[in-house]
């Protein structure tokens, strides 16, 4: 017998309880994950609070991609058409772009490329050889060996004709550096974009979080591209930022007493409530729920007399900040949220989108999107926000479809199902347009109208 993990966010899925064994853990685990939550959990992972997932067989498509593919042969190959030209161009590439990070390489071979295009091939080769020629010539080398190099500095530092000194052990250190030295390349691609634009901004006076803000962003640069997605080493293979695990504590860990206020916060904030209003709210309904302080009447058993004193409550100060912890969490989903968003902030959305869910006429949502597309006409509704109400049209469509018959909509299919055909004409003739207007097919809703219409097709 098999039992099934009860699954409240998704840190309860990626994050298995610990019982001091992690591989039994870890089994015990999956054992109660359903099909679809054992999938997720095997083809995601976790690193710090980003749910990623590793993509394989990837064929980069974007534009970045597509300029790290020019500096490659089979690029060349295309590009050029001729094995040995190709061959050529990448050999005068490497050459120059020695050292050099990605991008120059990239820049590098488009602007020869364009010289491709407008001098010829030959030509450009022949300036790339040069350019290729001029660079080996800066950082040329000169080939001696290590005791060469030793006695060259030895004499260096002694005169002619004098005994030559015995050098310290910090000579001869310093002597190895200046060698190493030596040996390094003068010409590279140091030039960082990104460097220089926070050296300028430390330069300009920014404030301290300005320039933690852009640190920040530096750091996020290094790892996540514009779509979320964490580019891996290999070429055929990304890592895709898939969201963020959910808080530790949840809507369900509201203690009983407390557990209406999320839905609240919901309804407050989607009807325009301002935050400082619903906070103030809450804080209310809290102190009346959670009572940290009260007061008791203390009788003195010798004088009589009655005493009032103030009895603070520390559970309900406990459950009080959890419940004001779980409510602040609530409160940023909502901020989060894009549809709830577009309700607090346009009128006319909120309007359009309510009449569509309380409407119970599949006709309805036909006169209530044509409103919303001569509101969308006007600009007073955003492109993002009329897209989100086709998608709550199709849905409510779908809804009503699936609704349950009605009667007297069953009575007509019923009715349709055992009349003959002289029958079947009439009510064919009377059930079109307005012929018979007192028919009680007109009282119905446009889905059941449909729905009928559908049964005496088929007969």
């Amino acid at each position: 017998m098999t039992h099934t993990n009860v699954v409240r966010s998704n840190r309860a899925l990626f994050f298995p309880f610990d019982a001091g064994s992690p591989r039994h853990d870890l089994f015990e685990h999956i054992s109660g994950l359903g099909p679809l939550r054992r999938r997720d959990f095997e083809e995601h992972s976790v690193a710090g609070e980003i749910i990623f997932r590793v993509e394989t067989d990837y064929t980069p498509t974007s534009r970045e991609d597509e300029e790290a593919r020019i500096g490659t042969l089979a690029y060349a190959l295309k590009k050029l058409g001729d094995a040995e030209m190709a061959a050529e161009f990448i050999r005068h590439l490497n050459a120059i772009c020695e050292e050099g990070d990605a991008r120059s390489r990239q820049t590098t071979a488009g602007y020869y490329y364009k010289r491709i295009n407008e001098v010829g091939a030959l030509t450009a080769l022949i300036e790339m050889g040069e350019l290729a020629q001029a660079l080996s010539a800066l950082n040329a080398q000169t080939e001696t060996t290590d005791e060469e190099e030793s006695e060259a500095d030895v004499s260096d530092d002694s005169s002619e004709g004098e005994e030559p000194h015995r050098h310290s052990a910090f000579e001869i250190e310093l002597a190895s550096i200046c060698r190493m030295a030596r040996r390094s390349h003068a010409s590279q691609f140091q030039h960082d974009d990104l460097a220089a634009y926070l050296d300028g901004l430390e330069e300009s006076g920014a404030s301290v979080e300005e320039l933690d803000t852009a640190f920040t962003w530096h750091d996020h640069l290094d790892q996540y591209d514009e779509n979320g997605a964490i580019l891996m080493m290999s070429s055929t293979e990304r890592t895709v930022s898939c969201g963020s695990v959910d808080d530790e504590l949840t809507e369900d860990d509201l203690p009983f007493e407390a557990a209406h206020l999320a839905a609240q916060i919901r309804k407050d904030f989607a009807s325009g409530v301002e935050i400082g209003t619903i906070w103030d709210e809450i804080e209310a309904q809290l102190g009346i729920l959670f009572p940290t302080t009260s007061r008791k009447v203390k009788r003195d058993e010798e004088t009589g007399g009655e005493t009032t004193v103030t009895v603070r409550s520390q559970a309900n100060a406990e459950w009080r900040a959890l419940s004001r912890r779980i409510l602040e969490q609530v409160m940023a989903e909502c901020q989060a949220d894009f549809h709830l968003r577009g309700l607090r902030h346009n009128r006319e959305y909120r309007k359009l989108h309510r009449a569509l869910r309380i409407t119970h006429d599949t006709r309805q949502v036909s006169e209530i999107m044509k409103g919303a597309f001569a509101l969308r006409t006007s600009g007073m509704l955003p492109l993002n926000l009329f897209t989100a109400l086709v998608t709550a049209a199709k849905l409510q469509r779908a809804r009503l479809e699936r609704l349950p018959l009605s009667k007297t909509a069953l009575r007509l299919i019923r009715e349709i199902n055992v009349a003959s055909e002289r029958k079947l004409r009439f009510l064919k003739w009377a059930m079109y347009g307005e012929n018979k207007k007192d028919h009680p097919i007109h009282t119905l809703a446009a889905q059941e109208q449909a729905r009928i219409w559908q049964a005496l097709k088929a007969r």
